[in-house]
């Protein structure tokens, strides 16, 4: 249930940053309807805060509880370790 519930924040902070770069970005003339996909970031169990994403989209962070203590994790968008 919290990684539902995190995975569930993380999707809605990923539409929210869509739905803000398009609205900064929108060309007079509009482009027509662009096709969205959704993919899971993370497999960890738990609840996953704070997501950002790095400038060029390549890298994510995001904060998390381990061991007790909050750390930040830091993640290729396309799998894989930096």
């Amino acid at each position: 249930r919290r990684a539902a519930a995190g995975a569930a924040l993380l999707a809605v902070v990923a539409l929210g940053g869509l739905l803000a770069w398009r609205t900064c970005h929108r060309e007079a003339g509009g482009s027509g309807p662009v096709e969205v996909r959704f993919e899971v970031l993370t497999g960890d169990a738990g609840i996953e805060t704070f997501p950002s994403l790095s400038p060029d989209g390549e890298f994510f962070v995001y904060a998390k509880e381990s061991g007790g203590d909050m750390d930040v994790f830091w993640q290729r968008t396309g799998g894989g370790n930096p």
